[in-house]
């Protein structure tokens, strides 16, 4: 039976992201609970559109959607939020019964902020995914921060998906009740230990994610470039896409790794299918609690990564293998460091992750804090 809470579930987009992908999650859970749900995505919907279930609806912004003009483009993708908060206003006001709102990333939670003020029947709950507020080319914004402090401010509740994201919005936990910190949740794992080949010496990598500046990927084909002059043979296929895409071919060209380093643009799934990588690397200046993390553990990849975010505590104790910092030296020597271990070693690391991230994020466990924390607003 259906519940008389409606639950809007706001998001930048449906295109592959760790935040959008846990966006999809939340949605699927709540209406296979009974929730009456709403998926809000402010651009066109992307890849993650197939993932959503049948129980959820869809309402479409269509911001920056394409057109053969380039006039005004900034203009019209302004008119289009406009009349898109305009409707949802008009269903929030209109709606019988309560209304609960679940925002994605910084513009949603400006959009769901904009939405319900001052309609009383509408809670706000922002989910911050990262430990600061940025644009895609810089490692924080100001103004970003100020009006998600604003948002702060008025919205129902807060949920971090990571420690350090809480430790670092809010200074006094012991004054403030209106937050939670409730992890992401892993999707269903595909990979088996028995169908992984963990070999001496093999340095086939994989990245997953947006092609950023903040990703710092830059940084990690220079490492793999001195490796390789070293007499070294590591590989690294790329998914993913963004504003970078283009420089990083050009970048990959320039150093002489064009058959090492392979662009496979956006694909669904394909950490679940990884059984012929070595590792996952991440080299980001700063995360929240990056899902590429938590599945590659969840399906038997061993990680190389930076500590941002909650992964210094994630892949401790040898479940990983950490960058200590995010320049090009520090990330050779990690992936050194990986190509040194023995196969039972990386095997061992592989399964230890494994047993520690399936334990740590128990789907019983978040889902029963997701359901608890709706029950409360």
């Amino acid at each position: 039976m259906k519940t008389k809470k409606r639950i809007y579930i706001i998001c930048t987009s449906l295109n592959l992201g760790g935040s959008e992908l846990q966006a999809v999650f939340l949605a699927n859970f709540l209406a296979k609970n009974g929730y009456d749900v709403v998926f809000v995505s402010l651009k066109k919907a992307g890849e993650l559109k197939e993932k959503l279930s049948d129980g959820v609806k869809l309402y479409d912004f269509m911001l920056y959607r394409k057109s053969k003009s380039k006039k005004l483009v900034k203009i019209r993708t302004l008119l289009w939020l406009l009349i898109g908060i305009k409707n949802l206003r008009k269903e929030l006001k209109n709606s019988q019964g309560k209304n609960i709102i679940i925002s994605f990333l910084f513009h949603a939670s400006l959009v769901s902020f904009i939405s319900s003020i001052n309609i009383k029947s509408t809670k706000h709950i922002a989910s911050i995914r990262s430990d600061r507020f940025t644009v895609r080319t810089k490692r924080i914004s100001i103004p970003r921060t100020i009006v998600m402090r604003i948002i702060f401010r008025y919205c129902s509740h807060l949920v971090f998906n990571s420690v350090k994201s809480s430790d670092s919005f809010i200074k006094n936990k012991n004054n403030t009740k209106n937050f939670s910190i409730i992890h992401n949740f892993l999707s269903q794992n595909s990979a088996k230990i028995e169908d992984k080949k963990f070999k001496n010496g093999s340095t086939k990598g994989i990245y997953v994610g947006r092609l950023d500046k903040l990703k710092n990927i830059d940084s990690l084909l220079h490492a793999i470039r001195k490796l390789n002059n070293e007499g070294n043979e590591f590989s690294l296929d790329v998914y993913g896409g963004g504003k970078e895409e283009k420089h990083l071919e050009e970048l990959v060209s320039k150093l002489g790794l064009d058959s090492q380093i392979k662009f496979k643009y956006k694909v669904l799934d394909v950490i679940q299918n990884s059984q012929n990588y070595d590792f996952l690397a991440l080299t980001s200046f700063h995360e929240g609690f990056p899902n590429v993390i938590i599945e590659a553990m969840a399906n038997y990849l061993p990680v190389i990564s930076t500590p941002v975010g909650d992964v210094s505590y994630l892949i401790a104790e040898d479940r990983g293998i950490i960058i200590n910092n995010t320049d090009v030296d520090s990330i050779y020597l990690a992936l050194k460091r990986f190509k040194s271990l023995k196969a039972e070693n990386r095997k061992k690391m592989a399964e230890d992750a494994y047993v520690f991230i399936k334990d740590y994020l128990d789907k019983d466990k978040i889902s029963n804090q997701w359901i608890g924390l709706l029950r409360q607003i």
